[in-house]
Formats: C-alpha cells, structure tokens, sequence
C-alpha cells in the first residue's frame, strides 16, 4: 500500500509583507492499467519571491506534473528508465509551454513566472524524478540507509537558483536502491533537514526525516490525511509538541511532500542515528575548511608582502611586467600612428602645394583675361 500526502505554507517572511504563498505541492495515485500496480505522482514547487508571478508559476508546474504526468503514467505500457525519463521531460515541456502561454495573455516577461520544480514517479520500489532547482529529494531505502538522490542545483552564487525555463539544466534519473519512503522538500525544508556542499549533503535523520517517513507509518490514506494536519500544525510552530520552534528557524515558504510503501517500512530494519559521530563529522569538516580558509589567507599574505618588498628594492613585479608590456605595447602603437600621421600630413602638405599652384595660374589667367577685355588692342 502506497500512502501519502503534501504541505505548503506561507512562510513569515511573505505573511509579513502580505504575499501569497509561493510553494506549490501536490501528490495523486494512479494504478497502471497495464501492470495494475499502484503508483504515486508527487512534486513541489518553489516559485521565485521576487517574481510578480512566482507562486501561479509554481502552480502550473505542480498541475501539470499531478495531471499530465498522472494520466501518463497510468495509460503507459510499462515503467522503465526511458518511458519514464520521457514522460517527465515532456511534463516538464508543457509546463514550459503552458507558462509561456499565460506570460502572452496576462503580457508579462516570462521571467517573473519562474519557479523550480522537483517530480517524482514511484511505483513502490523504484523512484524516478525529474529536477530543476535548489529543491530536492530524501529516500529511505529498504536496507536502512537514507541520502537526498536529486542534485541540489545553485547558480554561481549562493542564493541564485535555476528556474523550471532553462531547459538545458534539466535533470532526471532514478534513486541508486530500492526505496521504501521519501519526501519532496523545497529548499525552506531541505536547507534544515540536509547539510550543505561543503559537509557532503549529509542528511540530518532526526529532523523530519525519521519523524515523517519512517516512525510514523500510514497504513491508508485516511491515517494519511489525519497525519498531514498534525504535521501542517507542527510545521506552523502550533502543535503543542514544536518545542523546537520550526518556524522561529525558517521564515521562507515550504513545501513537503511524503510518500510511504507501508510493507517495506514493516519490514525496514531499524536506523540508528549516532549523533556524537554525526557532530565528531561535523567538527572534523569544521576544521578542515577553515585550514583551507587559514591556508588562502596565508597565502594571499605572503603575495602581499614580497610585492610589498619589491616594491621597496626596485624588483620589478609581475604585475609591473604586464604593465610594461602593456605601455611597451601602446608606445609602439603610438609610434605607428605618429608615422601614419606624418605620412598624411606630408602628402597633406603637397596636394595643398599643388592646389596653391594651380589657383597662382588661375589668377593670372584671370589677370591677363580682365587686362584684354579693359584695353583691349587697337583694331579691335
């Protein structure tokens, strides 16, 4: 039995400023009409806060994910790699196309439509997605182990994201293992629950993860329905239990999609978390980036001071190298307009000569024809 169910809340930030929710969320369950098995249809959707229209972005991607992609799914002949890899690329087209659309009738720029958008196919074992975004996906797999399986993407910078219309950065693929449970994050929930890049995207078990997909087993979508409100009241910081003051901690919009095999968590063994080793890991990575910190500032001293001390001896730099160059560079350039400017100006000089000629005889031309005409010889 496959259960589920999806939150999206306002985040204080935008309660604040009194803005709709950008996050979009939602899952469905279809049976395959050609295999009869159950399959879940799941995605969240973080639309850009600094877009006019980030949130009805968000909701066109999550739509069409959890109608076009569900209809799909459920008509196909089979669930292998590439069917499913091509139902999510073309979900993901139309909801490209569809945006595109609405940016043409409503006469706004495409950009203030962008969103991420994070998809998922699960058929009870295997896991397939589709990515595009800082969103991402924590799997349980039936062997007791737990990662995020999706590719965080970030742009250059640390706040920059890839939004769904830059279609080249697609990503899908398929969970390594067999999954047993796994929830759809947008980056307000997952930037708590997973670590950063630099500490290796590990994944922080107690902080939802456990709680949500692996202590708590939803054995129908009724059990799933009563679980999704006591969890929207934790996430809101309302449940008596917050004591950790979840939203004291996060103020942007979320988003969190979870999804069970109630036979596999039955049979799952049981994960204990080790937090002295977790937090010995994290002090160990602690240390290392800042001796790589320490080492890049050394560094840059050490170039500081011998420029410092060329400077006081008179040795020519690198930096002074290039710029003699540089200067050698444009005195030669100079040097050849200053011989171009000679030879124009010498030619300038004789064409100026010949026209000084040429006027003289015209003058006297000029002269003798007035002198002809005033005097003109006897006879005549």
């Amino acid at each position: 039995m496959l259960t589920h169910f999806s939150i999206s809340q306002q985040g204080e930030t935008h309660i604040e400023s009194q803005k709709e929710c950008q996050d979009r969320s939602g899952s469905v369950s279809v049976r395959n009409k050609a295999g009869g098995m159950q399959v879940v249809v799941a995605a969240a959707a973080d639309g850009v806060g600094s877009c006019l229209k980030g949130g009805q972005g968000a909701d066109i991607a999550v739509k069409c994910v959890t109608r076009k992609l569900a209809r799909a799914v459920e008509s196909c002949l089979e669930l292998t790699d590439g069917v499913v890899y091509e139902l999510l690329r073309q979900t993901f087209e139309t909801a490209c196309d569809v945006t595109e659309q609405v940016a043409v009738r409503e006469d706004l720029p495409l950009t203030e439509y962008d969103t991420t958008l994070c998809a998922a196919v699960y058929d009870g074992t295997n896991l397939w997605y589709g990515q595009i975004g800082d969103s991402g996906i924590v799997a349980v797999y039936t062997d007791g182990t737990y990662e995020m399986c999706t590719p965080q993407q970030k742009g250059e910078c640390a706040n920059e994201l890839i939004p769904l219309r830059v279609r080249q950065k697609w990503c899908f693929g398929r969970a390594c293992k067999p999954v047993a449970a796994f929830a759809i994050m947008t980056d307000g929930v997952l930037n708590r629950v997973v670590r950063s890049e630099v500490y290796r995207y590990r994944v922080e078990y107690p902080v939802l993860v456990g709680p949500v997909l692996v202590d708590n087993v939803m054995h129908n979508q009724e059990e799933a329905r009563q679980m999704r409100n006591q969890w929207d009241l934790f996430l809101k910081g309302k449940d008596p239990y917050a004591a950790h003051a979840f939203r004291l901690q996060v103020r942007d919009d979320i988003s969190l999609v979870a999804v069970q095999n109630t036979q596999w968590l039955e049979t799952l063994p049981e994960i204990r978390f080790d937090y002295e080793a977790f937090d010995e890991e994290t002090r160990r990575v602690a240390q290392w980036r800042q001796a790589e910190l320490d080492k890049a500032e050394q560094e840059y001293l050490a170039r500081k001071a011998e420029q410092a001390a060329a400077r006081a001896s008179g040795r020519a730099q690198p930096r002074m190298v290039r710029t003699t160059r540089a200067v050698r560079r444009t005195d030669c350039t100079v040097r050849t307009a200053t011989a171009d400017f000679a030879r124009n100006h010498e030619e300038l000089m004789r064409c100026t000569s010949d026209l000084h000629r040429a006027a003289a005889a015209f003058a006297e031309q000029a002269a003798q024809e007035l002198a002809s005409w005033l005097c003109p010889p006897e006879g005549k």
